[in-house]
This record gives structure tokens, sequence and C-alpha cells, in this order.
């Protein structure tokens, strides 16, 4: 039941975020031209994809911090050498960024790399956010983690719409982007470095860097999987933005993030699930956390379509008048985005286990989605939808089968008949 109950407090705080990110994107559009618009959300696509940079460590530091939630004094140690390191790495990491910032203006056909460059500020955040992130999601400080998903939604609505409509134009509301992400970073750090306060560093760091050094293929492994999932995440943006003319890509852009809320309700699962499988042995994971997980998402799923089936036509026309004839791309991305949360919780979870497998069919699937865009030519809004439709079913699967196969070799099919009612 504690289980059900985080995912219900996360889940309705993605709701209330939501709501607000829903609120932040028709009123964005009253200030941007939907040009601008598609310009905007391509740019934050190509961030978030170069948020992977840190995201294969992340991973790898929520299951040590699992690990070893028992003793503060531990995830204290990991987490000042984490933030140590990670601060130099961002730096390098923007000045990388900043020397590709001609190509990438070109590549989404911006006329000045300038927001490119002011977007990029992010990464410096997003570094040392990492680690906060970890010692959070690693401690199960839930509560923590709904509320910071509400106040960023709050403040990115606020500040994005004060800058644009202050006459900054597109470059305001990547400013509102950036200026939340430092804001939400701080406030972050100023928690974790409360619940660590008072104990001491106990932790070898020579020891760390053993294990850093011992897990390496566990974290580049990690990094892999994290990167395909933000090309997944991200991929339809960016290539809308190049596909099409600039009044049909922010007509899918708009779309998209709407569709894209269910991705971060089915984020809420994971969030509770993932750091408990990671904090076992994989021989004795509880099924029900298996079975029950997908419950959720499924469920999630179910509703979201069903709801959308009959008045998704008019949330998209309150968004912006013309979206509402679209509604059949809206409940594909519905089911793309379903499929995607599936993808995301279960391939972290063989990852985990060290089954890697699943990295290399992610790699050969995103490559023949990526050669089939490249060479297609004059697709329509509803063929390029269902390309990732198509991708996203094989890869679910492709999860599926590699899960069922290590669950056997375990022996873990036999035991532990729990079910969703009575143990969720």
């Amino acid at each position: 039941m504690k289980n059900l109950y985080s995912v219900l407090s996360i889940g309705f705080a993605a709701i209330i975020g939501g709501a607000i990110n829903y609120l932040y994107h028709p009123l964005m559009i009253r200030y941007l031209s939907i040009g601008e618009f598609a310009e905007f959300e391509s740019l934050v696509g190509t961030l978030n994809i170069l948020g992977v940079l840190t995201s294969g460590i992340g991973l790898f530091l929520v299951k040590e911090i699992a690990k070893n939630s028992g003793d503060l004094s531990v995830v204290k140690t990991i987490f000042r050498f984490s933030h140590k390191i990670l601060f130099f790495a961002g730096c390098a990491a923007y000045l990388a960024f900043a020397a590709m910032s001609p190509f990438i203006a070109g590549f989404l056909k911006l006329e000045s790399p300038v927001p490119v460059l002011v977007v990029g500020i992010a990464i410096l955040f997003s570094f040392q956010g990492t680690v906060v992130g970890a010692v959070l999601h690693g401690l199960k400080k839930f509560g923590y983690i709904a509320a910071s998903g509400v106040l960023s939604s709050v403040f990115r609505l606020i500040l994005g719409l004060s800058f644009v409509s202050l006459g900054f134009g597109m470059l305001g509301a990547v400013g509102g982007f950036v200026a939340t992400g430092a804001i939400m970073f701080f406030l972050n750090f100023l928690i974790v470095r409360n619940e660590l306060k008072g104990f001491e560093d106990r932790y070898p760091v020579e020891d760390l860097k053993s294990g850093f050094r011992k897990n390496f293929d566990h974290i580049a492994h990690f990094f892999l999987l994290t990167l395909f999932l933000s090309i997944l995440m991200n991929l339809d943006i960016i290539f809308a933005k190049n596909l099409f003319d600039a009044e049909t890509a922010g007509t899918y852009a708009g779309i998209s993030v709407v569709a894209k809320f269910l991705i971060f309700l089915g984020g809420s699962v994971e969030t509770v699930y993932y750091p408990q499988i990671m904090e076992r042995k994989k021989e004795s994971v509880p099924r029900h956390f298996l079975v029950n997980s997908f419950g959720m998402l499924l469920l999630l799923a179910a509703s979201a379509v069903a709801f959308n089936g009959f008045f998704g036509a008019y949330v998209l026309e309150l968004m912006h008048a013309g979206f509402g004839r679209h509604v059949d791309i809206f409940l594909l991305l519905l089911v793309f985005g379903w499929l995607y949360a599936v993808i995301s919780l279960f391939s972290k979870i063989l990852i985990g286990w060290k089954a890697y497998g699943i990295n290399y069919v992610f790699g050969a699937l995103l490559l023949a989605l990526f050669a089939f865009l490249t060479f297609s030519e004059h697709l329509t809004m509803a063929e390029f939808v269902w390309a990732f439709v198509a991708f996203a079913i094989a890869m679910a699967f492709a999860c599926g089968w590699l899960v069922l196969r290590n669950l056997r070799k375990n022996g873990n099919l036999t035991h532990d008949t729990d079910t969703f009612l009575s143990n969720p």
C-alpha cells in the first residue's frame, strides 16, 4: 500500500505540474508565433538529448545510494565526491556545446546561435542536479520529488511568460527555462544538504573511485540507454522542425508536448518502483513489483486514451484554434507515450540486471527509425507518428521478452503470488 500511495502522490503532483504545463504552452503560443514556438521546443529537445551526458552516472548513483540508504555517512561521501567531479565536467560540457552552437543553429534553422548558447547554460545545472536528484531518488524522498516537480512547473510558467511578455520573444522563453533549472537545483541542493547534515564522511574516496572504475561498463551501458531514451523522447520534435514547414512543425510540437504528459505520469511509477527493484538482487526481486508497475502504466494509458477519445479535440482546441482536427494524431501520440513509459522502466531494470542486450536492440531499432525519417520524402504527419509508434511496439516486445528470459534464468516466475490488490 505504501508503494501505491507513493505512486499516487507523485502522480497527483505530475497531474498538477502537467496542468500548469498545459496552461504554459497555449499562453506561450499567444506571445510567440507558431514558428518561434517550434524553434523553442526544438531547442529544448536538443538540450534534453544532451542531458544524457550525466544520466548514465545518475542511474548508477541512484542504485548505489539505494543500496547504502541505511548509512547516510556513505551516502554523504558519494554525494560530495560526485558533486565535485560533475562540476568540472559540466563546465567542460558547456564549452564543447558552445563550440558546436553554429552547427546546431544551422540544423534547427535558427537565424542566430545566441539562443543555443543561452539554453546551453542549463547544462551546468544539469550536471550538478544529477547528483542531487540521485540522492533524493535513492533515499526515496518521494514527497520532495513530487513538490519539486510542481514548483518547477510554476517557476517555468511565471518566469517564461514574464520574460516573453516583456518583449524578449523566443529568447525570453529560453531564459525562463534556464532560470527555472537554476532555481530548482539550488532548492533541491539545500534539501539534500539538510538531509545529510550532521553525518561525517566515512566511506574511503579511493574505494569509491575504484568502484566507479570497476563498474565502468555498467555506467557506460546506463549512459547508452539514457542516450537512446532521450533521443526517442525528443527526436520527433527535432525532425518535425527539419522535415515540415514552420506552421506544421509548430502544430505538431504543440500536440506532442500535450500528449507526452502521459510519459511524465508514467514516470511516477518508475520513480517509486525502480529504486526498490535495484536495491535487491535480481533473484530476490518480488514479482509483484514488476506486475504491479506494468499494471499501473496500462491503467494510466487506458484512462488517458478513453478520456481523450471523447474530449481530446476540445482539449486541443483550448490550446490553439485548429489543433482539434488533429485528434487522431493526439491519440496515436498517447499510445506512443505509454509505450515509452514501459520501455523506459523495463529497459532500465534490464541494464540494472546487467542484461545489456537491450541496448543493442534499442540501438539497431533507432538506426532503422533514423534511416526511415532521413530518406523518406513528403511524409504526412500521420505517417511520421506511425513510424515512432511502430518502433515503440517493437522495442516494448523486446523489453518484455528479455525480462521474462531473465526471470526464468533465476527461477523467479514460480513464487511471490501477491497481486496488485493485495500488495501494491
